[in-house]
């Protein structure tokens, strides 16, 4: 995974309070995120969609996040709709915010998607709480976006609620 976040909106205010959070992003498309969701292609760290003058969520999402499950992804919507977050939620969706937008909640939102998903720079995993840490041989450190266990070690991928194995690969 990289350090890139992507921006999915034409509005040029939120394009601006992004950057004001100190966030360097590439501004996209709603289009891309077809291409987006491609194998093959790099994956972001972070995905901010812009749903403010949205109904729906976008169709590319859920494969997005099936070709790309540690992307974090950060839902922009007009207002707080259950049925929407339902939608988001099963779309993988780890983020949801409500306009207006401030920086302070983008910057948190990010932090919060940074630190659970992690970045792998320099062959390092995060675990998701601050600090790095090589997973136990033959495992793999995962942090879900759904689940309430953060950097469990598991044996399948999965994030799981044990810890010194993965009931999926027993």
């Amino acid at each position: 995974m990289s350090s890139v976040i992507n921006l999915v909106s034409a509005d040029p205010q939120l394009v601006q309070l992004v950057r004001e959070a100190g966030v360097p992003c590439v501004v996209l498309s709603a289009d891309a995120l077809t291409e987006l969701a491609g194998a093959g292609v790099k994956q972001p760290a972070v995905l901010i969609v812009d749903m403010r003058e949205e109904r729906e969520i976008p169709s590319a999402l859920p494969q997005l996040k099936r070709q790309h499950p540690t992307t974090g992804v950060l839902l922009v919507a007009a207002k707080l709709d259950p049925a929407l977050m339902l939608e988001a939620m099963r779309a993988g969706v780890n983020e949801f915010v409500t306009a207006p937008v401030t920086v302070p909640e983008l910057q948190g939102a990010i932090k919060r998607l940074m630190g659970t998903f992690g970045t792998t720079t320099r062959g390092e995993i995060s675990s998701g709480r601050g600090s790095r840490a090589a997973p136990p041989s033959g495992r793999s450190q995962v942090s879900c976006g759904t689940m309430a266990t953060p950097g469990c070690w598991c044996w399948c991928g999965r994030c799981c609620s044990a810890r010194d194995g993965c009931p999926i690969a027993a």
